[in-house]
């Protein structure tokens, strides 16, 4: 993401893969939740602080423990 951020553009290829990618997934999802390409393009996130890092923690466990 750097190398696309400061020197070049990443070619479309990752739409085409998003459209592929979505394509094969939209079977096996339930109609109206399909995956939508964009869903597979990486996108830039801000650096987090500690404390959002400690609340994605805390959400990664509840889920192992069988939480929401």
């Amino acid at each position: 993401m750097a190398v696309h951020r400061y020197h070049q553009p990443l070619p479309n290829e990752w739409m085409q893969t998003g459209m592929v990618v979505s394509s094969v997934i939209a079977p096996h999802c339930k109609r109206g939740k399909q995956p939508k390409p964009q869903d597979f393009v990486p996108r830039e996130r801000l650096p987090q602080t500690r404390e959002e890092m400690l609340a994605e923690v805390a959400k990664l466990k509840a889920i192992k423990r069988g939480g929401r």
